[in-house]
């Protein structure tokens, strides 16, 4: 049986699997490839070097196209020219672990809790003013930054106090106490629940946003719900390059509040121009289905999505 340093068994001869002639690079047969993968140590070499460099090669070149053009990948996609980009699954994939290694890795918080006891004035108490715990989240800031020494715990003490004589303290408002307790001693106590659980979430509500976009495009038949799912794969991935992004600046130029808003119109304003270059319709129908799209994802998928993670972690945390 012939055969080659570059593992390939000669045109002609036969297929090592079921000894039928082979005339190309595949059996007619049974299918099974010429190539029998058996190459020296210094053809092995040189072609993980290759394909180390081909794929890096890739990477950077669909990186690249993911954040100049958006909706570039989607329609790549959908026209059949795959071979120049990383797939769209293994792009989202690649994108949501190098951001968790980054956090990780430079021990930023995804978000921590800073709190401060103020006074609720009368009319807004709806009688004698009262004092409230509030909290604002602080993005992409170290952990252990943020403290919360001007709250004591006898102060939260003091806020629970405040109920009507005779009213009984649900199950839900002591967890949310003893939620407050923890982030007193540690504003990061719930970094730890929404990192964990946060990829996942995003994960399962990849195909929700397909779906939802999917509804409203249901009248352009050239478009099958698997591409409506690339294009979701590609904006969520743009979203984890955005918070890379948001990450670096939180660090370098705007506080964490301000950063939040910048990261939210970054992503509303890829998507708007994502939607206008893959579906390929007029700005007004596009800017119309933006505003749809949004609104229905935001309120049946977002909210309960990320109002039970933070309620999860509250009570279970």
């Amino acid at each position: 049986m012939a055969g080659d340093l570059n593992g390939a068994l000669a045109i002609g001869a036969g297929c090592a699997n079921c000894h039928a002639p082979l005339s190309g690079p595949f059996c007619a047969a049974c299918g099974q490839a010429i190539d029998t993968h058996r190459r020296s140590l210094y053809r092995l070499t040189r072609g993980f070097i290759a394909d180390l460099l081909s794929l890096e090669s890739r990477t950077l070149r669909t990186i690249g196209v993911l954040l100049v053009y958006p909706g570039e990948l989607s329609r790549a996609f959908h026209q059949g020219r795959i071979q120049r980009y990383v797939p769209p699954v293994r792009l989202y994939f690649f994108l949501s672990l190098l951001f968790f290694v980054a956090l990780s890795f430079t021990h930023l918080a995804l978000v921590q809790f800073s709190l401060a006891v103020k006074t609720v004035p009368a009319r807004v108490a709806g009688g004698a003013p009262r004092q409230a715990v509030t909290t604002d989240m602080v993005f992409f800031q170290p952990a252990g930054s943020i403290q919360n020494g001007d709250v004591s715990k006898d102060a939260i003490e003091t806020v629970r106090g405040q109920r009507e004589p005779g009213a009984r303290e649900s199950a839900f408002e002591r967890a949310v106490y003893q939620t407050l307790y923890r982030l007193q001693a540690d504003p990061a106590a719930l970094n730890g629940p929404l990192t964990e659980w946060l990829p996942r979430i995003l994960f399962v509500i990849l195909p929700l946003f397909a779906a939802v976009t999917a509804l409203f495009y249901i009248g352009s038949r050239q478009f099958l719900f698997v591409d409506h799912l690339v294009f979701s794969l590609n904006l969520h991935s743009f979203g984890f390059m955005a918070l890379l992004m948001a990450g670096v600046l939180a660090q370098t130029l705007l506080p964490g509040a301000a950063v939040a808003w910048l990261f939210f119109g970054l992503v509303c304003a890829y998507l708007l121009l994502a939607m206008k270059r893959f579906y390929a319709q007029g700005w007004v129908p596009t800017g119309l289905k933006f505003a749809g799209i949004g609104l229905v994802y935001s309120v049946f998928v977002l909210l309960p999505a990320f109002g039970g993670l933070i309620a999860a972690s509250v009570l279970y945390g």
